[in-house]
């Protein structure tokens, strides 16, 4: 979603990012009935080259992006991997040093396995700030893609409390943000992570839409030039699957995840 930059600063003209994500072992329900335990294990990659256009304060980049999600534990679900790799495009529009304007389409191949042309989708993630008064700014926007069950919905508020406080009431991804110093960040709150997929032939190539949201603590700073380092903990609320075409979604409860991204910015 549109995130702010420090005032008087202009975006990073590369950035490149690598994260990992451990969630630990659910109890999956289908239709109420308990079909067995399952762990998650992540990993995303992402490059981005942004440039200056002609119009001030406005960007555009390109790069790749990719993830794995693995799932160890229980076969009931048919599934053990969902991945995806795709090149991104980005517009961005910036008011003072912050993301105003973020337009980011990722087309690729979301699949299981083994990827076919079949596989293609465009995840579209569109959202913008809209000032309201000196210490508030309405959000809207939307994620979308063809594998998605549903789209998503951005909305909320933005309340900049202190130099160093803000509170993002923006559903799904509720935070409250502190900046404890220059190059250290503490967030409190929402997340959301997932995509949707199309599986291989064991499951009817049936798209499927996987979420996991989860709700903690995030803490970033900047130890050496060049590089932000974000570690994160708390618990993943909710894992769900739900197939579209069809009524089936398997439910995950509550654990503890952990998660660490290391960003390099030139």
């Amino acid at each position: 979603m549109v995130s702010p930059v420090a005032a008087g600063e202009t975006p990073a003209a590369q950035t490149d990012s690598l994260e990992f994500t451990l969630a630990g072992r659910s109890t999956l329900t289908e239709a109420g009935r308990t079909i067995g335990r399952q762990s998650d294990f992540s990993v995303s990659a992402s490059w981005l080259q942004r440039q200056a256009l002609p119009f001030k304060d406005w960007y555009w980049g390109a790069g790749l992006c990719a993830d794995v999600y693995e799932f160890r534990g229980t076969n009931a679900l048919g599934l053990n991997r969902l991945q995806d790799c795709a090149v991104q495009f980005s517009l961005e529009y910036f008011i003072a040093g912050e993301a105003a304007v973020s337009v980011i389409a990722r087309p690729g191949l979301y699949f299981e396995s083994h990827p076919t042309g079949a596989d293609w989708d465009i995840p579209v993630e569109a959202v913008t700030g809209i000032p309201l008064t000196d210490s508030f700014s309405g959000v809207i926007g939307l994620l979308d893609a063809r594998f998605y069950r549903r789209l998503v919905p951005v909305a909320g508020v933005v309340w900049t409390i202190s130099p160093r406080v803000r509170l993002d009431a923006v559903y799904p991804e509720p935070a409250l943000v502190i900046t404890c110093a220059r190059q250290l960040e503490l967030r409190l709150g929402g997340e959301l992570d997932g995509a949707g997929f199309r599986t291989d032939a064991a499951l009817a190539h049936r798209p499927v839409d996987y979420t996991s949201y989860r709700v903690g603590g995030t803490l970033s700073g900047n130890p050496f030039p060049h590089l932000k380092l974000t570690g994160a903990a708390g618990y993943e609320v909710e894992r769900t699957f739900e197939f579209l075409h069809e009524t089936r979604r398997v439910h995950g409860g509550s654990v503890p995840y952990a998660k660490l991204n290391l960003e390099f910015s030139f």
